[in-house]
């Protein structure tokens, strides 16, 4: 069955392929009806986000931002496409701690104390100082002890598998926490925060890199953590910190969850 060039997709030609260059930026949909000559099936579209090329200036392979422990943070605004639905959840980053202390320092935050709920965080505990602490108030925490290292790159993972209700912890891929959910995740209109509390405490100390969020549980069981992720169907966030310029943090996902970088720098350093 053929798919003429009269048909509903601009530029289209019978392969149904359309050139990368025709394609602007911005949701297009396609919509086809095929016809073999005799007889007319059935119309069918479907839609696609196309994005601008992000910029890439990182002068390596691959670069980070660094937070200075006192106030640098990156901030997205709200979305839909970052809450928790219920096929599960992942959120992972690559961070160095420049020194472990009394403060907690937060990876990535998504929801304020003055809403009274958490749709998800990861970040490095006050106490015990070498905890990392995964959660979704109220819904679970789940306490990594001595999971925390200074001085070194380290993969960690968040994970809530719908299959089981439970939350887990990987800590350069091996599970350290399981904790059963005592409640639905809940979800929240505030903003996205990486390096940094609600409130602006918390502040991380040393650097981040390539941070996930997905709605899926990726981790099952151990794993080797990837340096460089690719986006796909259940990628909510991707930050790969590699354009090196500029105050924007871009978003690879394709949901155009792009954040806004204040007083954090840019680095060469990045994960071994």
């Amino acid at each position: 069955m053929l798919f003429p060039p009269s048909t509903r997709c601009p530029g289209a030609s019978s392969t149904s392929t359309l050139a990368r260059p025709l394609l602007t930026a911005g949701e297009w949909t396609c919509t086809v009806e095929p016809y073999d000559g005799t007889d007319e099936g059935s119309v069918a579209s479907a839609t696609v986000r196309v994005e601008e090329p992000l910029p890439n200036d990182c002068p390596v392979a691959s670069c980070s931002l660094e937070f200075d422990g006192v106030d640098d943070f990156v901030e997205v605004p709200h979305d839909g496409s970052l809450d928790v639905g219920t096929t599960g959840l992942t959120v992972e980053a690559w961070l160095l701690y420049s020194t472990i202390d009394t403060d907690c320092m937060v990876g990535v935050r998504k929801g304020t104390s003055a809403s009274a709920s958490f749709a998800y965080w990861l970040h490095k505990n006050g106490a015990p100082v070498d905890s990392l602490y995964w959660g979704s108030w109220p819904a679970f925490t789940c306490l990594s002890w001595e999971a925390v290292r200074a001085g070194q790159w380290v993969h960690y993972a968040g994970v809530w598998d719908p299959s089981t209700n439970t939350a887990r912890t990987y800590i350069n891929g091996v599970a350290f926490c399981d904790e059963a959910l005592t409640s639905p995740i809940q979800n929240n209109t505030e903003p996205l925060r990486i390096g940094i509390d609600w409130d602006w405490g918390c502040p991380m100390h040393g650097v981040i890199d390539e941070v996930r969020i997905s709605r899926v549980a990726r981790y099952t069981s151990a794993f080797t953590p990837s340096t460089a992720h690719t986006p796909d169907a259940d990628t909510m966030a991707l930050y790969s910190f590699d354009a090196y310029a500029g105050s924007t943090l871009y978003d690879r996902s394709g949901n155009g969850n792009h954040g806004v970088i204040d007083g954090a720098v840019w680095s060469t350093s990045s994960p071994p």
